[in-house]
Order: structure tokens, then C-alpha cells, then sequence
């Protein structure tokens, strides 16, 4: 089945699409500030809710939603590892990353400074960038905040870079 995601932030819901009837599957209620859906499994996808410090975990095929996974931060957007499955979510509102393992949605490590502030100047009007995970598992974060790049180590918190 070929599905698409569509988050409604005015109304905090995600639609559900079959692509090849072009037809709705299902409306599900996710939260305040439904934003960016970002895929995590073969059936998951991660809702940031950028109103609130948590992020929704949907299966897709059945429209399930499952509880919101709390976070110490507004999540901005999450980065999907497959081969380590993990997802990376990070902050809209503080400079942090949060990764977690997607097969238990619990939080394994949070990186950064936990600073708070939105950008409004330049580059986009969150704390964070887009999050990625290196190939040895090291943790990128862009500071908007400090308008610096910093990695982590993953697995710790230890920072390897700025």
C-alpha cells in the first residue's frame, strides 16, 4: 500500500491517503501544532507537535495513533536512521537533539545545550536544524542559537566538535 501523511496544524490532525485510489484512509487526532510527519519504520511515522514538548507516533496502515512520546524540547523534525533504528528529533524551541529507538519510542540520548530562543534574523526561525546522525553514530547539531555547528558523541553526551 502507497500512502501519504499530511499533518493539519490549524486543527492538529494527520490525514491519511491511499495514493493509489487517491482516496482518504483515515483522520486522526495527533495535537497541538501538527506539523511535519517524518517517516521512521515501514508503517510509523513521527508527528512533530510543535505546540507541545512531545512528538506522536502514528502507524499509518491503520491510522493508530499511539501515545505521545515526551521530550525535554518542541520537536522541529526528525531524521530517520534505518539501519541502527533510531530517529532523531530535533528542537524547535531549544538548541538540543533527541534520539530515540524507534522500536520501544524510548529516548536513548539527548544532545546539546538546551538553550531556548527562536531565531527570527536568519536562516529559518528555529533552534535547531534538520537533524542527522553520522556514520559512526556521531550526533550534528546546528546551533542557530550560537550560530555554530557542534557533534556529538553518540551514545553519550560528550561533545567531539565545534
Amino acid at each position: 500500500m502507497h500512502v501519504a501523511a499530511i499533518a493539519d496544524r490549524r486543527n492538529g490532525r494527520l490525514h491519511i491517503f491511499d495514493l493509489h485510489r487517491l482516496s482518504p484512509l483515515h483522520d486522526v487526532e495527533v495535537g497541538a501544532g501538527a506539523y511535519p510527519v517524518d517517516q521512521v519504520g515501514p508503517d510509523l511515522v513521527y508527528v512533530s507537535t510543535r505546540d507541545v514538548e512531545s512528538i506522536r507516533p502514528v502507524q499509518v496502515t491503520t491510522g493508530e495513533a499511539f501515545a505521545p512520546i515526551p521530550l525535554s524540547h518542541k520537536p522541529r523534525s526528525t531524521a530517520w536512521d534505518d539501519a541502527r533504528a533510531l530517529a532523531l528529533v530535533a528542537g524547535a524551541d531549544k538548541v538540543q537533539v533527541s534520539v530515540l529507538d524507534v522500536a520501544s519510542g524510548d529516548i536513548v540520548q539527548t544532545v546539546g545545550s538546551g538553550e531556548s530562543d527562536l531565531r527570527t534574523d536568519y536562516g529559518g526561525s528555529l533552534a535547531c536544524g534538520h537533524p542527522a546522525l553520522g556514520p559512526n553514530g556521531e550526533i550534528p547539531l546546528l546551533d542557530r542559537i550560537a550560530r555554530r555547528s557542534e557533534t556529538y558523541a553518540g551514545g553519550g553526551t560528550k561533545r567531539i566538535a565545534t
